[in-house]
């Protein structure tokens, strides 16, 4: 706008200026100008607002950005920490199922001893019974052998 102002071939004979396409005078057309550069730093004084805004809005979104990182930074490790608490519930329960195992296969090898033990004793037992049935029936005999009338030894030497 400043080239059309100080331009004087664009200038009628009465001052007014053609590319304005009014026929204005020259105070006129300076005031004209005048409201142009005010309106224009209106303008630039918007834009700066905006400007700031936008850094605000930025700032703003930058900081919700974060939060939002923030929270899913918790959410991680709360989450990892379950699943740490979850891996510790699993590894005791995995050692007290081998110690169940464990005492289980003790037990069926106790069972298994004391069935033995049982087992010979039962053995042993009619072994006993076998040889108390054959000393009785020794006894028996020698004392029917006594009762009839000698032991088939004389006493006569």
């Amino acid at each position: 706008l400043e080239h059309l102002k100080n331009d004087p071939e664009d200038d009628d004979e009465d001052g007014s200026n053609r590319r304005l396409g009014h026929h204005l005078t020259k105070e006129e057309t300076e005031a004209k100008i005048a409201a142009l550069k005010a309106k224009q730093q209106l303008l630039r004084d918007e834009e700066a607002k905006l400007d700031a805004d936008e850094a605000g809005l930025l700032e703003e979104k930058s900081t919700v950005q974060q939060s939002v990182i923030d929270r899913a930074k918790s959410l991680i490790t709360d989450l990892m920490a379950q699943d740490e608490a979850v891996k510790h519930a699993l590894q005791t329960c995995l050692r007290t199922k081998i110690n169940a195992e464990k005492e289980v296969e003790t037990a069926k090898e106790e069972k298994e001893a004391v069935c033995s033990k049982v087992k010979s004793t039962a053995e042993a037992m009619k072994e006993a019974e076998n040889d108390v049935r054959k000393v009785d029936e020794f006894l028996k005999s020698a004392l029917g052998r006594k009762l009839r009338g000698g032991s088939g030894k004389s006493g006569k030497g």
